[in-house]
């Protein structure tokens, strides 16, 4: 009799396992599919940020660059691209691809922001965004040696950074066939990440310089403190020294 009941238990403890074991199968294919999407995606956050980065401090290595915004015309997808792998070792380049970011990304970035604005710099084909704040300064402003200068009050002045973006997207192809078996997708799995990185903004040029934000200090460092009559007259000399 007990043997009767031990062989019945164990066809019990088989059959239970038959059945459970096609549903842990697919489980744990699920915990390894969702950690390995989790993983690429990690590292590609990581190299978005570095690429960002590396192209905010490329920006003003360059003396032309930092002082007259040319970088802006050097920006394309494969620079991006080319600092994005050197922080993913072992990834396949052909599935990776660096884009502009889209509307909805500055959209998002802007609902952080209390003042001020960002724009398209159009020499950047949609990988830079110019940010700044503008104003006019009301006060009469006093230089270092103590006198009043008037002609401070009502120009223009305001502050910026350029922020350089960009989408990288990679396609994870080794993970095709269970994306198939698990999910039905035909199409794969492809993850993305986004990222901007700030820089400093360039002197002058192209609209975007610190001197075009400050059009009204720029009137005022253009003038030739050195002549005394000048410098008489508009109590600049300590301003521009």
């Amino acid at each position: 009799m007990l043997k009767l009941n031990s062989k019945k238990q164990t066809g019990q403890a088989m059959i239970e396992t038959a059945i459970m074991f096609p549903l842990l199968f697919i489980l744990l294919l699920g915990v390894g599919y969702f950690g390995s999407v989790i993983t690429s995606l990690h590292n590609l956050t990581v190299a978005a940020r570095y690429a960002a980065r590396e192209v905010s401090m490329d920006s003003t290595k360059n003396v032309l660059d930092r002082s007259g915004g040319t970088y802006f015309f050097k920006l394309n997808a494969d620079k991006f691209k080319t600092f994005a792998l050197q922080s993913l070792p072992g990834y396949d380049p052909k599935r990776l691809e660096a884009k502009i970011i889209d509307a909805s990304d500055i959209a998002n970035l802007m609902t952080t922001v209390k003042t001020g604005s960002f724009s398209l710099i159009p020499e950047s084909r949609g990988y830079a965004y110019i940010y700044k704040v503008q104003g006019r300064a009301d006060a009469i402003s006093t230089t270092l040696s103590g006198n009043a200068v008037s002609q401070l009050r009502g120009i223009n002045v305001g502050m910026g950074a350029v922020f350089f973006g960009v989408k990288l997207t990679y396609r994870l192809t080794e993970l095709d066939w269970l994306s198939k078996f698990l999910f039905k997708k035909k199409d794969g799995v492809t993850i993305q990440a986004v990222s901007m990185m700030p820089a400093e903004l360039p002197l002058r040029g192209l609209g975007y310089g610190l001197m075009n934000i400050n059009s009204g200090l720029y009137d005022i460092v253009r003038v030739d403190v050195r002549d005394d009559n000048t410098a008489k007259q508009n109590n600049y000399e300590d301003l521009v020294k």
